[in-house]
């Protein structure tokens, strides 16, 4: 898991991943983890479902953080 800068969550996200802020309290942000992902996505195509509305948009603003 990997807490998002402000650690909020949608409650209609809540229902659809099952994960609170109150689970992800503890977890890394991006930039401690970003090391041990990278490995696995780097120079490869990455697949997401919601991708245009919602995956661009929580990296994009991860990322600028």
């Amino acid at each position: 898991m990997v807490k998002q800068p402000n650690n909020f969550y949608w409650n209609n996200f809540i229902d659809i991943h099952g994960k609170t802020s109150q689970q992800i309290a503890n977890a890394p942000t991006l930039d401690k983890v970003w090391e041990k992902i990278e490995p696995f996505i780097k120079d490869q195509q990455v697949l997401v479902q919601n991708v245009f509305a919602f995956d661009f948009l929580c990296l994009e603003q991860t990322l600028a953080y």
